[in-house]
């Protein structure tokens, strides 16, 4: 998969996209996307183990110092683990819990940076087809 991402309103406008899927055998997938990057093991039809991890990184428009619209840019990296469960064709539940580190908060149009401690995360999502 190859492609790119456009976002007018930030510092980069337009990022290359460049990912796989590649499942070497019927229990094992590696996802390996930008959007969230994983590797997980089929114990059976129902059941899932996987690993996750990934880059979070987002830009706010704040008001500072009088000043409106300046730019605040977030960057974090995380990693994590999970299972999830299939109950049939249409529903999936999972859980994961994991690490965010490496967090920063930084003004565009300042040399300054405040870096976040890491923390711990927790997930629980329900995938829902129609």
């Amino acid at each position: 998969m190859a492609g790119v991402a456009t976002y007018p309103d930030y510092r980069d406008k337009v990022l290359p996209i460049l990912g796989f899927i590649y499942k070497p055998d019927e229990k094992l997938t590696f996802n390996i996307i930008p959007a969230n990057p994983s590797i997980s093991y089929s114990l059976n039809n129902k059941l899932t183990l996987f690993v996750e991890g990934g880059m979070d990184g987002d830009e706010y428009e704040v008001d500072k110092d009088g000043r409106k619209n300046v730019i605040l840019e977030y960057d974090a990296y995380r990693g994590g683990a999970g299972a999830s469960y299939r109950f049939n064709k249409y529903i999936e539940a999972g859980i994961s819990v994991g690490g965010v580190f490496n967090r920063r908060l930084q003004y565009r149009d300042s040399l300054g940076k405040v870096n976040v401690d890491s923390g711990m995360y927790s997930e629980f999502r329900i995938n829902a087809a129609i």
